[in-house]
């Protein structure tokens, strides 16, 4: 049996030529949604962040306990928040505490976070002498990991603190971050 010679002159164009059923499955691709920022509301982060004031004639150790309290947003994955991180800083060769108020804006994707502030310190210490203190002004930045949980996570990276008082001394300040965040 032979197949006339059109039909088989014609089956490699029909091969190429684009189906009904071909138009059907693309104008039927889903697309994925638009992520849009939603707010998350209120979050409030409690932590312990055990570190030291360094300087080029010596050192300060400290514990510093902190409460960040604001507001949250996220889409798909990321978030970003923003909020006041009040702490009380406790230098563990001196009687007594201090304490400070910083601006923060932390930026989360996925389980890493970094966050950036700035504000006050009442009485970090300026020299060797942990009663040698000044107010200052204070500039952070940080870093770490945050586990993923639906209202209760933990967290804990490291904080640099830069703090400059009155006298023009410069204190450069290092933390371990050992967080809860709750919201």
């Amino acid at each position: 049996m032979t197949l006339p010679m059109g039909i088989i002159l014609s089956a490699p164009l029909a091969a190429a030529a684009p189906s009904a059923d071909a138009a059907t499955l693309e104008a039927s691709a889903v697309q994925p949604p638009e992520l849009k920022w939603i707010e998350e509301g209120f979050y409030l982060n409690l932590g312990t962040a055990p570190g030291a004031a360094f300087r080029l004639d010596g050192f300060n150790p400290m514990i510093r306990y902190d409460a960040e309290v604001g507001m949250r947003w996220t889409r798909g994955r990321s978030s970003v928040s923003f909020g006041a991180n009040p702490w009380i800083l406790q230098r563990l060769e001196a009687p007594g505490a201090t304490g400070g108020l910083l601006g923060v804006v932390s930026l989360r994707h996925r389980n890493i976070y970094t966050r950036a502030g700035a504000g006050v310190l009442i009485g970090p210490p300026g020299s060797p002498n942990d009663r040698d203190v000044r107010s200052a002004v204070a500039g952070l930045v940080g870093f770490g990991l945050e586990s993923r949980g639906e209202h209760v996570r933990g967290r804990f990276g490291f904080d640099y603190v830069a703090s400059y008082d009155k006298a023009g001394r410069v204190n450069n300040t290092v933390f371990f971050v050992l967080a809860l965040r709750f919201g």
